[in-house]
Order: structure tokens, then sequence, then C-alpha cells
């Protein structure tokens, strides 16, 4: 099987790639900046260069394979609303529509759990259970918009599945761990009360495990499905850990839900620094998620266990140079700029085919 994969250098990109080798497939990386992405070549992927603002560039890159893995997207709740529509549902509709016209007979959608986010417990929910109320946040209205593209876009010959990840964690990653150490260094790292609430999450390498098998999966359905870690942790008990892994204290009692939820609010009206709504609803809440389907119709068992994937961490972390170093892997919140600078290159690329670097 051939598979071409969206946002290849990011964290869950990485790890997708590196699945697929693993299971003998060839993979396509289509990446913004190749040079960038040197160590997909030595996985024995194929590089190609080009954005999701033009269909055409990724068609190209996509010609010949079998299936689109869409990893592409912004993972930051603090990006502009320009760059949150743009990439996620307008890049998830030049995905859609570059699969097809290369011949793809399914897409791959990674979308997140969070399309149900909402100011409620969340738990045992299953993949039909919405949110309650209206989104808390662009983020969220443009996950779901993206993932309603996606499952309602299945056709004769081209079908769809999107995978509904927990808060990613593991090696690598350039968003969730680098925020958590630069708050560890600020002055510690704060749970919403005692952090008694349960939280769901999914490793990285898990994740990639679950594309491998919808990928090979015979015809997509059009479905959403869970894709978590098998142990279901306390906050308190998931971040302690966590921190142990990257070298930081370990975290403190804070606010009350209501107290935090409600600062968190202002700071959010504001656009200030510190956790906003989306914040405090991950860390504070119950997140417990019914995966029944995905072990059903996908055969998904998350094959790396919690112990193991801190293992892997601690590792990883020390080999980078602990929690200063992952704090300043950060990357800004996408901006207004960052479409235009997409559009830009798009339209300068003018004959729409990617750049293949082997």
């Amino acid at each position: 099987m051939r598979v071409i994969v969206t946002g290849a250098t990011g964290c869950v990109g990485q790890a997708a790639v590196r699945a697929l080798r693993a299971a003998g497939h060839a993979v396509h990386a289509y990446v913004r900046d190749a040079e960038a992405a040197g160590s997909l070549g030595d996985l024995g992927a194929t590089l190609f260069e080009g954005t999701l603002a033009d269909p055409n560039p990724l068609a190209d890159a996509a010609k010949g394979c079998d299936v689109m893995v869409h990893a592409a997207g912004v993972s930051s709740h603090r990006a502009s609303r320009a760059a949150l529509e743009w990439t996620h549902v307008a890049g998830t509709e030049n995905a859609l529509n570059a699969a097809r016209h290369a011949g793809c007979r399914k897409l791959v959608h990674v979308s997140c759990a969070d399309v149900s986010l909402c100011n409620a417990n969340r738990r045992h929910w299953s993949e039909d259970q919405a949110a309650i109320g209206a989104p808390v946040d662009d983020f969220v209205r443009t996950k779901q918009e993206a993932e309603e593209l996606v499952v309602t876009s299945g056709r004769p010959g081209f079908s769809t599945i999107a995978l509904r990840p927990a808060l990613v964690w593991g090696p690598g990653d350039t968003s969730f761990l680098p925020a958590v150490c630069a708050e560890g260094l600020r002055g510690g790292v704060r749970l919403v009360g005692r952090g008694d609430n349960l939280v769901a999450t999914t490793y990285a390498g898990n994740l990639a495990h679950a594309i491998v098998l919808a990928s090979a999966l015979g015809r997509g359905d059009g479905g959403a499905y869970h894709i978590v870690d098998e142990e279901l942790t306390l906050a308190r008990d998931f971040f302690a850990e966590l921190c142990r892994a990257v070298g930081l204290p370990p975290p403190r009692r804070g606010a009350a839900y209501p107290v935090a939820y409600a600062a968190a609010s202002v700071r959010q009206r504001r656009r200030a620094k510190g956790a906003w709504r989306a914040d405090v609803i991950r860390r504070g809440r119950t997140s417990a998620f019914d995966a029944s389907r995905a072990r059903t119709t996908l055969g998904y068992r998350a094959p790396i266990d919690l112990a193991t994937g801190m293992a892997a961490l601690a590792r990883w972390a020390a080999q980078v140079g602990g929690a200063e170093a992952i704090a300043n892997m950060a990357r800004p919140a996408a901006s207004d700029a960052d479409v235009a600078e997409q559009l830009a290159y798009a339209g300068a690329e003018g004959e729409g085919r990617a750049r293949r670097h082997d």
C-alpha cells in the first residue's frame, strides 16, 4: 500500500510515517519545508514540498497513493480565526479534493476528541454524543466543521474515516509539552482543584497504530472513532508522571474549577497570557471516551501503555536537554500572516505541482 501523509513533520505525522514504514507501506510525506524533514527521508519516505493552500500540488504528490492520511492542522486554541478556518476547513476541503483527484481510494482524517469539548464532564461519551451548547472557541468550531466535511464526503470508489484522539502526548510534541514545560518553569504546573477528575489521553504511537489500521481497512465507513490509551488516569496522576518524565517538580493543587474557568474566560476575552477556557476544561473536567467502536471495527488496542510511553518520553526529554529545551520548542500560534504566506506560496508555484525531494 502507498500512503501520503499531510502534516508529516508534526508529532502525529512523524509517528504515522514511522508506523506506516514499519508496517511495510510506501509513504509520501507532504511537508511545508523539506529541509526540516530530513529524518523522514531517513525512514524511507519520499518527501514532497507544498502547502494546503492549493489542492493541485497535493494531488500531484498523492499520485499513485491508495490512501491519504490528513494529519495537518493547527494545534493551538490561540490561533487566529482566519488561520483556524483556513487550515481546518479550507485545508481539509482541499485535501479531500486532492485525494479524489489523485485517485486515492480513502482519506483517513486525524480529527480530535475536542469536537465534543464543552463545559461539562464527558464521562463515557460515545462518538455520537455532541458538545453541549455553542462551541467553546473557534478551534472547536473549525474542527467540528472539518470532521463534518470528511464524514459526509464518501462516494463510490472513495471512502473516509475520522480518528478522534484525546490529549495527544509523546516524544517530539511541539504543542502540548512545550506549554506544560513553560508553565512548570514559570512557577510550577497547576492542577484544577485537586486534579481528581479523569483525563483521557492518547500516546502519539498509539494514534499512529490506529492510523495504520484505518489505512488498511478495506473501506472507510464515514464514521468517527475515539482513539485513546488503555489506561484512564486521574489528572493529578497523569500530570505527576508527565512532570517526572520531563524533569519538572510535581504539579500543585490549583484553584477550584468554577474560579479557574471564570478567570480563564476573562483571559480569553482579552487574549491574555495564561489558561483559556479550553485549557481549564481539558485539565479540570472529566473526559472518558467510549472506544468500543474502534476496537470492534478497526481492531484497535493501544499497543503502548502509560509506563512505556512515559519511559520513552523521559529518554527523549533527556536527549533534547530537558524541560527548558522542550519549552523552547513552542511554535507561535498560527496567525493571519501565516495564511497570507501560504497563499503567496501557492500563487508563486503557479504550475500546481509539488516539489519532490529524493
